[in-house]
């Protein structure tokens, strides 16, 4: 059990936004297992493995409240395989198919919570969890079960804190997913999942416009106002599918905020 709550908690910092881990007390206070801490020498998934170098299969249920959410080639492209042959882990999936907010709220009600939750930032069940006490705070799983990752963040938020303090809040920044070709078909391409996490690292720190490309059917390749959330633009790669801001101010269609940049 302690090896499964600690490659969950990794899932948790390194491929979610907000995410639930497991079901503790309705109330503020957050009370994490028992479980012997991770050393800072190697990635936690290190620790999962028997002493002849294998690991055990096991399957992890993850819920994403988003009903948009589609991984159609989980369990044959190569992130997934890498997932699986470093941890051991076969994820299982679930969204809701149209109400997010109604589908949630049920796995709430009904007590029975999957592995992981995902929530979008922009959902009132974020606030309504956190108060609840049903969310882990990340930073505490990164001190407890994956300290390695900070080393792999602070280069990022390093350079984030010089955007801000350099060129503003509104300066677009876009991550892209590295892909293997030519001669360097030998490294594993950048998985969407961490690209969500450095996104959100991105907007945790106060920059307005973070996109991720290079992924195709990712929320994240859109322009949303700075304010109330709103899609003004909608992309599918380098193709417009909806313009939404006003063309007369440059402006959000739903709370007037101008949209920075030139249109």
């Amino acid at each position: 059990m302690n090896r499964k709550f600690s490659i969950i908690g990794t899932f948790c910092i390194i491929l979610s936004a907000t995410t639930s881990c497991g079901l503790s007390s309705n109330n503020n206070k957050i009370t994490y297992p028992d479980y012997p801490l991770t050393p800072n020498d190697k990635d936690s998934w290190e620790y999962l493995k028997n002493e002849d170098g294998s690991v055990d299969e096991w399957e992890l249920e993850w819920y994403v409240n988003d009903s948009a959410f589609s991984w159609n080639t989980y369990g044959s492209d190569r992130v997934s395989e890498v997932i699986k042959e470093k941890t051991g882990v076969k994820i299982k999936f679930t969204a809701p198919v149209t109400d997010d907010n109604q589908k949630l709220s049920t796995l709430i009600s009904g007590n029975k919570l999957p592995d992981i939750i995902s929530v979008q930032c922009w959902y009132n069940q974020c606030s309504q969890l956190a108060s609840q006490g049903y969310l882990y705070p990340l930073d505490g799983f990164i001190e407890r079960w994956a300290p390695s990752f900070n080393d792999k963040i602070e280069t990022i938020k390093t350079m984030i804190d010089w955007i801000l303090n350099n060129l503003g809040q509104n300066v677009p920044l876009h991550f892209s997913s590295f892909f293997p070709a030519y001669k360097m078909k030998n490294i594993e391409p950048t998985s969407y999942s961490t690209l969500e996490a450095i996104h959100n690292i991105a907007k945790d720190m106060g920059i307005n416009y973070v996109y991720v490309g290079n992924v195709r059917n990712n929320i994240y390749q859109n322009t949303y106002c700075k304010k109330c959330g709103n899609v003004l633009i909608k992309r599918d790669s380098y193709i417009i599918l909806e313009n939404n801001i006003k063309i007369k101010d440059n402006s959000c269609p739903n709370c007037n905020t101008v949209c920075d940049g030139y249109f």
